[in-house]
């Protein structure tokens, strides 16, 4: 049995690295027999895909929910889920994942949905097991993960960690971001972050899961 999973994600980082990163949780911290196929993620700009009035979230919605049953419907007890996967940044998780959880849902009543909103971004889960990134893709040889590990801008901490070592060297999402999350340890990112305890979370419903999503017609808006 296959579990699909369509992934939403807004930057060129997430697009290199979600597949990786949902590979290692699915393997490290949820063994099942159970096989993972991640599509290739949807990628709509951020602010547009959280205004208020949903229309690029429907959007985008309704082509993931596509793609996902056209890999569902064609594979007898397979399992399929869409993936919201958005940079928190200065909004409050607690707030803004419902809210998009409940435009999905009634754009698509029949898709299974998860919302997992990094806090305050993707790369503050490197922050939190930074001690297993030291000397990784130009990173000092030793890293002291920083206290409040959510609530600093993740990307500008590891770019100046970096020119720390080479000052004429930034960081690059799509070639140091996957190697980060090839790198760190699951277990240290999740004992200090809530968000991504949150994505594991999510995996175990995803494990458990056993209805099927219904095989149904989608139209692209």
């Amino acid at each position: 049995m296959t579990l699909y999973i369509a992934p939403i994600v807004e930057g060129h980082g997430e697009v290199k690295s979600i597949e990786k990163l949902l590979h290692r949780v699915w393997k490290d911290i949820h063994d099942t027999p159970r096989r993972l196929q991640v599509l290739e993620p949807f990628r709509p700009k951020r602010d547009q895909f959280l205004q208020e009035d949903g229309v690029v979230l429907a959007r985008e919605v309704q082509k993931a929910s596509l793609k996902l049953l056209q890999k569902v419907c064609a594979e007898p007890l397979s399992l399929g889920v869409v993936l919201i996967f958005i940079d928190t940044e200065e909004l409050c998780p607690a707030a803004t994942a419902p809210a998009l959880l409940s435009k999905a849902q009634e754009t698509r009543s029949n898709i299974n949905f998860s919302c997992v909103l990094p806090c305050k971004m993707f790369e503050n889960w490197f922050l939190a097991s930074a001690d297993s990134l030291s000397g990784i893709n130009g990173l000092p040889d030793s890293l002291v993960p920083p206290e409040a590990c959510e609530t600093i801008n993740g990307k500008y901490w590891i770019d100046t960690k970096i020119r720390e070592v080479k000052p004429n060297r930034c960081y690059s999402e799509t070639v140091d971001g996957p190697e980060f999350v090839k790198a760190m340890n699951l277990g240290q990112v999740r004992d200090r972050s809530d968000s991504f305890d949150k994505l594991c979370r999510e995996f175990a419903k995803w494990a458990a899961m056993t209805v099927p999503v219904q095989e149904d017609t989608v139209t692209e808006q």
